[in-house]
Parts: C-alpha cells; sequence; structure tokens
C-alpha cells in the first residue's frame, strides 16, 4: 500500500515525539500511527509486530512465528479490529531494509522509555568493542536495542547462536519478534538470563559458550512482577537474594557470570559495589575469589552515573583491580592500560586490599581525594593520624595589609582590627582603631576588608594569636585588617577543578590554636622589641 493513504491519519498521543523525530530525521516515509494501535508498550508493540509477521505471504516467517509463539507460550493473536493494524502492518513491512530497522528501533526506544535508555555515546562504545567477537550473549532491557543494532551491523552467519538475547520480563518476546520481523539473526531465550537454553544445531546440542557478554541486571525487581522466577533465583544459592517482595537480580547475575568462561561486561547500580546486604556482599565476595575482575569504572556520562564490572575469560588470573573514574568505556576487553595513570581518575588495588576494606568495589573508595585518601583502611587511619603536608599558601590566600594612617582631610572612616585586639582565645576584644582616611585610598585597601570565613593571624605583637570572623563580626559595618595581622582566606574552587585541594578555615583555626604550633611560632620570631614572623615562613607553613 502506498505512503499517501498514510497521510490522512492525525499524530496521536502514543506517538511520541521522541519517535516522530527519528523517523523523519532518518527520512522514513510519512508514518503516522492510528490511536487503535498500542505501541507505547512493549506488549502492545510485540503483538503489533506478530500481527505484521502473520500478514507476510512467506511460509517460513509464519512457521517460525509459531516456533516462538510455542517457545514463550503464547496464544495466537487474532484481533477483531483489523482495519487499522492491517494498514499500519503493510506499510511498515514495505519500507526498505534500513528504514525498516529505523522505523521499528524507533518504536522500541519508545516501548522501552526514557528510564532504560542508553547514552549514545555509550551505545556506540558498547557496538565497538562487541564488533569482533564471534559469539555475544545481551541480557536485560537496555540491552535490547545495542543487540539489535550489533546484529543489523554484523549480519552473522548463523541463525541460531552467534547473537543471543536473555531477559525477564515483555523484553524478552519483544526482542523475538523484533529479531524476526527485521529477519535479524538473533535467538533470544526462554529461560532466564542465569540460566541459559539448551541450543541445538541441526538436531545436536550446541555448547558453545559466548565470548562475550554484555548485561544490564536491573537494581530492582519487584516479586509480584515475575513470580515464576522465584524459584530459580533461589537457586543460585545467594542469602536475601528474595528479599521483602524484592529480587536482587544484579547478584544473582554476578553470581551466575562468575563460573561462565567467556568474559563479561555488567553494568550495576552503586548499591551492588558497596551494599552489605547479604545477596551483594556473597556475590562480591564470590567474584574476587575466582580472581576474574579486570576493572570497576564509574561512567559520568549521564545521570545518575553506571558502574561497569569487566570481568576477564575464565583461566585469567587477575591479582590487581583497575578502579577508575571516566566519561567512556573505551575498548576495555583489548586496550591493555599502563601504570603511570592520575590517582585521582584510577588505580590498580590488589585483591587483598580490596578484601580489607570489606569487599567494596566503588571506585572512590579507592581513588585519592584529599589528604586522608588511600587505598585500604589501614591507609585511611595513617594518613588520618600522619596527614600529608601542605604548603599554607596552597590552600588559603595570604593577604598582607597595607599600611594605614589617620589623614586630618580624611572622609572615609574606617575601623581596624590589630593584633591586641585578638586574645589568647581567639576572641575580638577591646576597642577597634579608628581613623579617617581619603576615599581615593579606600578602593587600594579593599583587599583588607574582612570577610565572613577569614582567619586574622598575629604576625606582630602578640605572635600566633588567632581568631576566626563570623559574619555577626562583621554585620552591618565595615572591619578592616591592620598591618601587624594577616588573612588567611580560603582559596575558591572553580567548576573546572572541582579536585583543587580546600581546607575548611575552622579546622585551620583549631589547628593554630594549639600550644604546639603557638610555641613553633615563637621559634621562628625575630626582633626583642617588636617581635614578628618572616613572611617565608608563614606562607610555607
Amino acid at each position: 500500500m502506498s505512503d499517501q493513504i498514510f497521510r490522512w491519519f492525525f499524530y496521536t498521543p502514543e506517538f511520541s515525539d521522541k519517535v516522530s523525530e527519528k523517523i523523519f530525521r532518518e527520512g522514513i516515509p510519512q508514518m503516522q500511527i492510528p490511536s487503535e494501535i498500542d505501541t507505547s508498550s512493549c506488549e502492545g508493540l510485540t503483538r503489533l509486530l506478530r500481527f505484521a509477521i502473520g500478514m507476510r505471504k512467506s511460509d517460513a516467517d509464519k512457521a517460525a512465528l509459531k516456533n516462538l509463539e510455542k517457545r514463550f507460550g503464547l496464544a495466537p493473536y487474532n484481533p477483531e479490529l483489523r482495519g487499522a493494524l492491517v494498514d499500519f502492518s503493510r506499510h511498515l513491512d514495505g519500507l526498505e531494509q534500513n528504514q525498516r530497522f529505523d522505523a521499528v528501533c524507533a518504536l522500541i526506544s519508545d516501548a522501552i522509555g526514557e528510564k532504560e535508555a542508553l547514552d549514545d555515546e555509550l551505545v556506540a562504545d558498547l557496538l565497538q568493542i562487541s564488533q569482533n567477537e564471534r559469539i555475544l550473549r545481551f541480557s536485560f532491557a537496555p540491552s535490547l536495542m545495542i543487540c539489535l543494532q550489533h546484529a543489523h551491523m554484523t549480519q552473522p552467519a548463523h541463525s541460531g547462536y552467534e547473537v543471543r538475547y536473555a531477559g525477564v520480563g515483555p523484553d524478552k518476546e519483544l526482542a523475538a519478534f523484533a529479531s524476526l520481523f527485521l529477519n535479524l539473526a538473533v535467538y533470544t531465550e526462554s529461560n532466564p538470563p542465569w540460566k541459559p537454553d539448551m541450543l541445538f544445531d541441526d538436531g545436536e546440542p550446541n555448547t558453545e559458550h559466548p565470548d562475550l557478554e554484555i548485561s544490564f541486571p536491573p537494581a530492582e525487581f519487584k516479586l509480584i512482577d515475575a513470580p515464576h522466577l522465584e524459584e530459580s533465583v533461589r537457586a543460585s544459592g545467594l542469602p536475601r537474594a528474595v528479599d521483602r517482595g524484592k529480587y536482587d537480580l544484579e547478584s544473582v547475575m554476578l553470581e551466575y557470570l562468575c563460573e561462565t568462561e567467556g568474559s563479561a561486561l555488567i553494568f550495576t547500580s552503586e548499591n551492588f559495589l558497596s551494599s552489605t546486604k547479604q545477596s551483594r556482599l556473597v556475590a562480591r565476595q564470590h567474584l574476587l575469589d575466582h580472581f576474574r575482575l579486570r576493572k570497576v569504572t564509574e561512567l559520568t556520562m549521564g545521570q545518575p552515573h553506571r558502574f561497569l564490572i569487566e570481568i576477564d575469560p575464565m583461566g585469567q588470573v587477575n591479582e590487581e583491580v583497575q578502579v577508575a573514574v571516566a566519561a567512556t568505556t573505551g575498548n576495555p576487553s583489548r586496550t591493555e592500560v599502563g601504570r603511570s595513570l592520575n590517582r585521582r581518575k584510577s588505580a590498580f588495588i590488589p585483591v587483598s586490599d580490596i578484601r580489607s576494606a570489606g569487599d567494596t568495589l566503588k571506585p572512590s573508595r579507592y581513588l585519592v581525594t584529599g589528604p586522608a585518601g588511600g587505598r585500604n583502611l589501614a591507609e585511611h587511619f595513617n594518613n588520618v593520624f600522619r596527614p600529608a603536608k601542605h604548603r599554607l599558601a596552597d590552600l588559603f590566600e595570604i593577604i598582607r595589609p597595607k599600611a594605614t594612617r589617620h589623614d586630618p582631610v580624611g572622609t572615609f572612616a574606617i575601623q581596624e582590627v590589630r593584633a591586641g585586639n585578638i586574645s589568647a582565645n581567639g576572641e575580638i576584644t577591646g576597642e577597634l582603631r579608628k581613623i579617617d582616611v581619603r576615599s581615593t585610598l579606600a578602593i587600594g585597601l579593599e583587599e583588607q576588608v574582612i570577610k565572613p570565613g577569614d582567619i586574622l593571624f598575629a604576625h606582630r605583637g602578640p605572635i600566633g594569636h588567632v581568631t576566626y570572623v563570623t559574619s555577626t563580626d562583621v554585620e552591618d559595618t565595615n572591619i578592616w585588617a591592620s598591618q601587624t595581622l594577616l588573612i588567611f582566606r580560603p582559596r575558591k574552587r572553580s567548576s573546572r577543578d572541582r579536585n583543587a585541594m580546600y581546607c575548611d578555615p575552622k579546622v585551620l583555626l583549631m589547628y593554630l590554636l594549639t600550644p604546639a604550633v603557638r610555641e613553633a611560632w615563637r621559634k621562628f620570631a625575630t626582633g626583642d622589641r617588636s617581635p614578628s614572623i618572616p613572611i617565608g615562613q608563614r606562607e610555607c607553613a
């Protein structure tokens, strides 16, 4: 049927802007979806594809359709109102091969929803990683689009087992019938992902295992959504894998992949990497016991962040695990990474250190993020009590106030805090110095106007006396620091350098108030009548 017959259809709410944008951007002929057809859900789209396959004149397609319906336990789909389905199915099936693939992918993307959608860059990375693998297995809804795109791109020769898909919900049937409708060589398993189908090749069992598994186990999956999974989830042997009406499919999938022969890329939640829940903890322990864990990456593309676990093929022993924070997956299964790494972005951690840290796999736990950073619990405690040394000038802007004198003709009145106004207990006391200066000089003195959060340090007179400026101290008035004081002002961290070192000024205040530090300052002082501390000693402290 020609495209023109569909031009009178109006857009319907079920036909999302995302689908229409995809269709018209790719140059696909106009395709408006009648309101009688449900394409907003996996179940509705699956029924549409089943109907479209049944309309074909190909006996092979009809036989494959019946075989799939039998394997997935589906009754034949024979709707009473067929007009809109017939017209739309003929239109969809009449498109050129690439256009038909793009149109179906757009409909699938809309049916799966934004929650399962993947970043375009991540999809491109995964397609690049998988393109040279001979046998692949994809699992769970987010990988459905990648599975179809891989099969469309590589066109595998064998339709039985070179590309496989496994799911736990409506995505499973959708993958099966979408593959048949698009003539893609994808075998969709009827069993759960952790219990693969027994495949047959010319009547003989095929025991070839996948070279690579790409899996997106859901962080939460409710028992009421798939009660038939309970028996196989409990068979994994993980404690509390079925708990409070939910399945821990992440742990079950990792437990299964620990025993597989090939390599795997598994996208998990942050909870799986660090949670003390028994099922997750035991799964992580088994993963470390097998010494196949290669890398754990926190992917910063998109929100929320995704966490990628990479498992090497069986037989390869990794006594170290690379942890990283990155904006791309790279080509993790084939690229050897050097060891001259930025410790804030990547590090190699011995498995023994991970075990001593409670078996947590969260990358940020092992990457250095400050003076108390470290790869294991012992390092953290050691660094807390023996912190790394930093120059004061690296953490605070050190402002040296200029000298101010009273000017008889000055019209700009200021109040000055002097070293003598700071008590040994860190309080501003006594009467402040009041003077008048010329207005033209005030501009050059703006830097020494004290602000909330400033630390005032006496480098002359009562050496080492220090105070923390609060908003109450400067409320409704301008107070200036005299030449006998130094202002320690926290350096600002820009958005371009989020990892810049930073010290809370209150922490510095407590440090400078300690007797040992005050005694150290007195040793640096020079001069008997008016002792002072050399500038260089202050900035390098």
